[in-house]
């Protein structure tokens, strides 16, 4: 299928399963620590990107009426390495506040929370709603998780209070990170079902992109480059279900908070083998053997690294490994432009899934930090990559395979010799008369015969051919290499 033909359907469920479509985002407006949602109404819900009272290293009881005055106040998606507070490194622990006004009293609301880092619990009007894992005010008392989680709450009079203690001595940075929603149920609910979908079906494209790939290799062993390229599809399948909804919690709810950790860490440190593997298959005059092999061996030690350090150890060496992954991926670039200039076959196709990839990724990073409005739109880019790449895999195979064919009909066609077939010197003349594209009317006339002598002999060729009928010989003589 060509790439091209899948970009209405590929922007078609943009639409479909842009939660924006299908729900209002009302403007959520007011004073630091207190926010005003007058405009809240039936089928809406707003997002929380506004300043939350803070504090830092405490533990604020949720259930006292008047919290004091917050030493600061900061934006609820700022990582706490971006603060600048001298009181909170990237670990520690701090308690969140946010005063909701203007709620439509008595109503049933929905409230969505994602990924805290590393640990949370959230408190309405002192009232315990959420608990991802056990914030603690040392790593010794911290139970880390990550979820992504919708819990019904109740108006109440029309004000409420949300407090969040969160703590932080597992990953690189803590806070919360992750925007936080509030409106009415459905509503939150149905953003939530929309994302799922989102990744479900960004699961599996990859996926089928995947085992295609697999199967094209297990065909064509030659092709190493597919199952490469295949493998590296089904790695980045399963990212999708070890972050943002973290759907792979859904199928298994219990599964140990370490688990999911090193399985979604291993899904940045494998790629490095699977692509360095691939380019080598590629563009052997460009990659040299022993660069995929360094790269081979930095992924294998890196990926033990994951399975068996702490995972505080793990989430530090996150940052040199972006910046080897960084200069990895501007060799590969380079190694592309290089084949680009040689005319190499396929390097154009790569080049322009990585721009399909790379376009998306700088939309959301402007989305993230509110340059531009939108929604996310990354995973698509995702799944248009892997697709022109398969499209490339896949017309190298096509073209390898009418190759094969194409040898294996010259090898027939040398073997076919009319004469072993115990042809007359006139028979072997009119078959080749009329291989050569003479007609019946035409062989007569030149050997001075008639027609009806010209029909006998070609009747006696068939039998002694194998074939029944004129249409049979020239479908033989197509595809035989037919001589004397």
């Amino acid at each position: 299928m060509r790439t091209h033909r899948l970009l209405p359907l590929i922007f078609a469920l943009v639409s479909l399963l842009s939660p924006a479509s299908a729900q209002r985002i009302v403007p959520a407006q007011g004073s630091p620590g207190c926010i005003d949602l007058s405009a809240l109404g039936k089928g809406s819900y707003a997002v929380l990107t506004c300043l939350w009272d803070f504090w830092p290293n405490r533990f604020v009881d949720p259930k006292v009426a008047s919290l004091g005055k917050a030493p600061m106040e900061v934006m609820a998606t700022a990582h706490w390495n971006q603060l600048n507070s001298r009181e909170l490194s990237t670990t520690g622990f701090a308690t969140y506040h946010l005063r909701v006004l203007g709620l439509p009293p008595g109503k049933l609301l929905g409230l969505k929370i994602t990924c805290p880092l590393s640990a949370a619990r959230v408190f309405v009007d002192g009232n315990e709603v959420l608990a991802m894992g056990v914030p603690g005010k040392s790593a010794s008392d911290e139970v880390p998780r990550w979820d992504s989680a919708v819990v019904a709450i109740s108006s109440g009079t029309g004000t409420s209070d949300i407090v969040i203690h969160v703590s932080n001595y597992v990953d690189f940075s803590g806070g919360l990170t992750t925007p936080i929603l509030l409106g009415d149920y459905k509503a939150v609910w149905a953003v939530r079902t929309s994302l799922v979908t989102l990744e479900m079906f960004e699961l599996g494209a990859l996926a089928i992109i995947g085992f295609y790939l697999i199967l094209v290799f297990a065909f064509r062993p030659t092709e190493k480059y597919a199952l490469l390229f295949g493998l590296l599809s089904l790695v980045l399948a399963f990212r999708t279900l070890c972050y943002d909804e973290f759907v792979l919690l859904t199928f298994f709810p219990r599964l140990p908070f370490p688990i999911l950790f090193r399985a979604g860490y291993l899904t940045f440190s494998l790629p490095f083998a699977l692509l360095a593997g691939f380019f080598r298959q590629l563009f052997p005059r460009y990659m040299p053997a022993w660069l995929s092999i360094a790269v081979a061996i930095f992924s294998a030690i890196f990926s033990a690294f994951i399975v068996f350090a702490p995972l505080h150890l793990v989430t530090i060496s996150l940052l040199p490994a972006e910046m080897v992954a960084i200069a990895y991926l501007a060799y590969i670039l380079f190694i592309l432009v290089r084949a680009l200039i040689d005319r190499h076959p396929g390097s154009g196709l790569i080049l322009l899934g990585l721009l399909l990839f790379a376009i998306p990724m700088i939309h959301d990073i402007l989305v993230i930090n509110g340059d531009l409005k939108g929604e996310y739109i990354a995973p698509f880019g995702t799944i248009l990559f892997f697709l022109t790449l398969a499209f490339m895999i896949s017309r190298n195979s096509a073209k390898a395979l009418r190759s094969r064919e194409v040898v294996f009909v010259k090898e027939d066609r040398e073997r076919l010799s009319l004469s072993e077939k115990g042809l007359s010197a006139t028979e072997i003349a009119y078959a080749m008369a009329l291989i050569g594209g003479t007609s019946v009317k035409g062989i007569a006339f030149k050997h001075e015969v008639s027609e009806s002598t010209v029909r006998n002999s070609l009747a006696r060729i068939y039998v002694k051919l194998g074939v029944s009928s004129m249409a049979a010989f020239m479908s033989l003589a197509s595809r035989c290499d037919i001589g004397p």
